[in-house]
């Protein structure tokens, strides 16, 4: 018996909106191939601020994200597809974070947050899927990496 599943993704990097490696290629091309399987799959990524949102809808409310002892951070989610398919991918808009130069780095310097910011990516990922209704069966998690990030 095949049974089609809920499966969420969430990368910080996904083929055509951003990529600097082999993650983005596989965030991009994995979701549809699932899609096609028959499940139900959503894409969760940062909204960096090289993503042009003018084909994208902002979904209403700003969406609360705990962050332990930092407090809640408050960021927008904006909803589009996956070119070419019928997947959703929500972009985490958080200004702080995500409105940077570069993905990781910047001048060969790599961010001294990236921690944080990729600690908040997950978990606005699981705040995202409250805030749309949607119960994963299975998460997906992609992170940067440690020799790219030093975290």
């Amino acid at each position: 018996m095949n049974k089609s599943l809920n499966i969420l993704i969430a990368a910080a990097e996904v083929v055509p909106f951003a990529k600097t490696g082999g993650l983005a290629d596989v965030a991009g091309a994995l979701p549809k191939a699932l899609k096609k399987l028959g499940h139900n799959v959503i894409v969760v990524m940062p909204r960096y601020y090289s993503i042009d949102t003018s084909e994208l809808t902002l979904l209403e409310g700003a969406m609360g994200v705990p962050m332990g002892p930092m407090g809640e951070f408050w960021s927008g989610v904006y909803e589009g597809t996956l070119p070419n398919s019928e997947v959703p991918i929500y972009f985490i808009d958080y200004e702080a974070f995500y409105g940077r130069k570069g993905l990781y780095e910047e001048d060969g310097f790599s961010y001294g947050d990236n921690d944080n910011r990729f600690i908040f990516l997950s978990k606005a990922a699981m705040q995202l899927c409250k805030k749309i209704g949607f119960k994963p069966d299975i998460i997906h998690a992609n992170d940067c990496t440690p020799q790219r990030c030093r975290c």
